[in-house]
């Protein structure tokens, strides 16, 4: 009995499965295509505006080291002071290399005096042509030792390459230095600079000398102008970046290296083809869009460039006027309907 039961529903199922001949939609009605919003492909003048984030810095800065090493004697300067071109900033102790140089001295004028003598006796052929050599010689290791001495007090003297502050002292009179152990570092902070990365596709539309505008947070995010100083040669291969350093010619008041700060760059007004960024769409094959024909929407591979806002220019795509789809894309696929 229970086999018979089993075989009745089997038969049921499989009257229900086989339909026969497909019927259209309750009321007899095709299911219309599905609804898609569109837009166009424009073409206009357009210009990038891009806005980039940086950190001060001081246009030149230097580590000032001791030359020699021996007692540090002289330091008048700390952090914050301004000094100027040529001031003494420190000194070591020279007294050793003072002794010293007078005993070259002594030693430079003998030279001379042997070399007087052995002029005299060789104009007299009482002496060989060797000893007239060996007399010169003497003379020049004499004066080199003097000149040697005079260079190393000279060194044990540091001035101010330039005008400037003081950002960092780190040692203090009567510190025992080795040689080129460091003691101030000074910063120029006349000239401000800032690093921004920016796209290759940018890169082209900006020039030196370009005046861009630079806002500090702690200063309140007043607009400042500034000017593009230097644009380095080489792009990143991984990011497809480069490098654009901004300098600041007149640093407003209370505007200090290692500050955030926020550059907008503006490149050229160029003739650019646009599409809504909705309507881009990417996939293993690339980027692409769906224009619509006839109420049919086409796969179009496109290569998008730069960004305008909520649209993106289209380096490589259909042509302007184009319409494309912007919305509506579940189960949408080349030839569709819409």
């Amino acid at each position: 009995m229970k086999r018979l039961i089993h075989i009745l529903l089997l038969t049921l199922v499989l009257g229900a499965c086989d339909g026969g001949p497909s019927t259209p939609a309750a009321g007899g009605h095709t299911p219309p295509p599905p609804r898609v919003l569109s837009a166009r492909v424009e073409q206009g003048s357009l210009a990038q505006r891009l806005e980039r984030n940086g950190t001060l810095r001081a246009a030149r800065s230097a580590v000032l080291r001791s030359r020699e090493a021996g007692d540090l004697i002289t330091l008048p300067r700390r952090e914050g002071e301004r000094v100027e071109q040529g001031e003494l900033l420190f000194a070591i102790d020279d007294a050793l290399l003072r002794a010293q140089l007078k005993r070259a001295e002594a030693e430079r004028a003998q030279a001379e005096l042997d070399l007087k003598r052995v002029r005299r006796l060789q104009g007299q052929s009482l002496v060989a042509e060797e000893e007239l050599a060996r007399a010169r010689t003497a003379l020049e290791v004499a004066r080199a030792e003097e000149q040697l001495l005079r260079t190393r007090i000279d060194q044990s003297r540091v001035t101010a390459p330039f005008s400037g502050v003081i950002a960092q002292r780190s040692a203090e009179p009567g510190d025992v230095l080795g040689a080129h152990s460091e003691v101030l570092r000074l910063i120029d902070d006349s000239r401000l600079l800032t690093e921004v990365r920016v796209s290759e596709l940018l890169l082209p539309q900006l020039a030196l000398g370009d005046t861009v505008e630079l806002r500090i947070d702690a200063l309140g995010g007043t607009p400042l102008e500034a000017r593009i100083e230097r644009i380095h040669p080489e792009v990143d291969p991984a990011t497809r970046q480069g490098t654009v350093e901004i300098a600041i010619d007149a640093p407003p008041e209370g505007a200090r290296p290692g500050q955030l700060c926020r550059v907008t760059l503006n490149g050229r007004a160029l003739p650019r083809l646009t599409v809504p960024f909705a309507a881009l769409r990417r996939d293993a094959e690339g980027e692409y869009v769906f224009t619509i024909t006839d109420e049919t929407a086409h796969r179009h591979a496109v290569r998008s460039g730069l960004h305008f806002g909520d649209r993106v220019e289209l380096l490589e795509g259909p042509a302007a006027g184009t319409a494309v789809v912007v919305s509506g894309f579940f189960g949408l696929s080349d030839g569709s309907a819409v």
